[in-house]
């Protein structure tokens, strides 16, 4: 209603009153134009006031609307009362109608997974919903609503980020879509292993003597052996390798030498984690520059407090400008943490000399040396050597023992490490 025609529906309302008699006291506020509200007002938008219109003489309500009281409006249908359920009679608004009423509190927090209702500013969409010429993030009623830089060159996002090391919150609202993820602080303590022992079998010493293997045409194969004890300088005939000027040879132990078993290795190893997390939700669609600045996007409304990052795989630098937060974090574990495998080893050591068959008491340099080292089970022989042969086929041996004869037990140890892969760069807002 225009100006002119409000003052004409005034000048007929006070004729009605004086010549008819129709004058009537409004409940609630009066039908003037409001002034806009001013501080310390309960004018809360969405708030509602009972009213009674003198000109259609009808009861009625007005709602606070930007700040204003708006006019009194009647029903069209259902009776002479406009105002809500349970309101005329003086009793507690009920359901969203109670929220909305000012009680001298705090106005309810808008839920950000709900659009706004028919006439307000929708902050999410790019539109200007309420008329005001304003648009999202340029809007005063987009108060939750933030101007982002964009995302740099080569960068993703920009993403609203949650950073922490318990779980992060659920993806919602405007932000529906979940974005890159990853760890950090990698967390992965050395393995526990088992001590290991040895359970020794057989002689608990040193054998006494060792058992020569000869054959010719370079194997040590051939059907030639004879017991060598130790400190002998043994002249021996060899029949298998009668005619050859060399013969090849090694050295045995004998069963009765007795062997070490290891024991199984038990490892405790804990699972590898990070300590901190990084998950990113991004919006459900395309973020307008509607009411923002020069490079610059107009992000949601959050349903969680986080920080807003872009992300790019792999491990980079962060760009000059806002984004210069940097933060490193990985998508999978690589884990090869162990420990060795147990083994025994008897503190014997077996040295055979092979010398000229016309020396007689072995003094002069061996032609070849044989030696069976703290052997394991799988160690009891000594490498195939070449040795001169004297006519006759005659070799001469000597025989060196030395050792405890314990059976020794190593391996067990930790070993191996725990790494991140997969790395992805946050830049973050500073």
């Amino acid at each position: 209603m225009g100006a002119g025609g409000l003052w004409v529906a005034r000048l007929r309302a006070l004729v009605a009153c004086v010549v008819f008699g129709l004058c009537a006291v409004s409940c609630g506020e009066d039908d003037e134009d409001p002034p806009p509200a001013e501080e310390g007002d309960e004018c809360v938008s969405g708030s509602v006031f009972t009213c009674y219109d003198s000109l259609r003489m009808c009861s009625g309500s007005r709602v606070c609307t930007n700040g204003q009281i708006g006019p009194c409006n009647c029903p069209s249908q259902g009776g002479d009362s406009g105002a809500p359920p349970n309101m005329l009679d003086g009793s507690t608004p009920q359901g969203d109608a109670a929220q909305s009423m000012p009680d001298g509190g705090d106005e309810p927090e808008p839920d950000a997974s709900e659009p706004p209702p028919d006439g307000d500013e929708d902050c999410d969409n790019g539109d200007d919903d309420d008329g005001d010429g304003d648009v999202d993030c340029a809007d005063d009623d987009c108060g939750r609503s933030t101007c982002v830089p964009e995302a740099p060159e080569d960068f993703d996002g920009p993403f609203l980020t949650f950073i922490g090391g318990s779980d992060a919150p659920s993806c919602g609202g405007a932000y529906g879509e979940e974005g890159p993820s990853g760890g950090a602080g990698l967390v992965a303590p050395a393995p526990d292993c088992s001590t290991c022992t040895c359970d020794a079998s057989g002689a608990e010493a040193c054998a006494t003597f060792v058992n020569l293997e000869a054959g010719g045409n370079n194997s040590c194969s051939g059907g030639c052996s004879n017991t060598l004890a130790e400190e002998e300088c043994a002249e021996d005939d060899w029949a298998c390798i009668d005619g050859a000027s060399s013969a090849n040879v090694r050295a045995v132990l004998p069963e009765s030498a007795g062997t070490c078993t290891p024991s199984a290795q038990e490892a405790d190893i804990d699972p590898a984690s990070f300590a901190q997390h990084a998950q990113t939700c991004a919006p459900d669609r395309d973020l307008a520059r509607d009411g923002c600045g020069q490079d610059e996007l107009c992000a949601p409304r959050t349903p969680f407090d986080g920080v807003y990052c872009v992300s790019r795989e792999g491990e980079h630098d962060c760009p000059d400008g806002a984004y210069s937060e940097r933060h490193v974090f990985y998508g999978g574990i690589d884990d090869d943490r162990a420990c060795t495998d147990c083994e025994c080893e008897r503190d014997c050591e077996y040295t055979v000399e092979l010398f000229a068959a016309n020396d007689m008491m072995c003094m002069n340099a061996a032609a070849a040396t044989l030696t069976i080292d703290s052997p394991s089970e799988a160690e009891a022989a000594s490498s195939c050597e070449d040795t001169p042969v004297a006519a006759g086929n005659v070799l001469r041996a000597s025989l060196t023992i030395s050792g405890s004869g314990a059976c020794d037990a190593a391996g067990g140890e930790a070993e191996g490490s725990a790494s991140g892969t997969d790395p992805i760069t946050f830049c973050c807002l500073d």
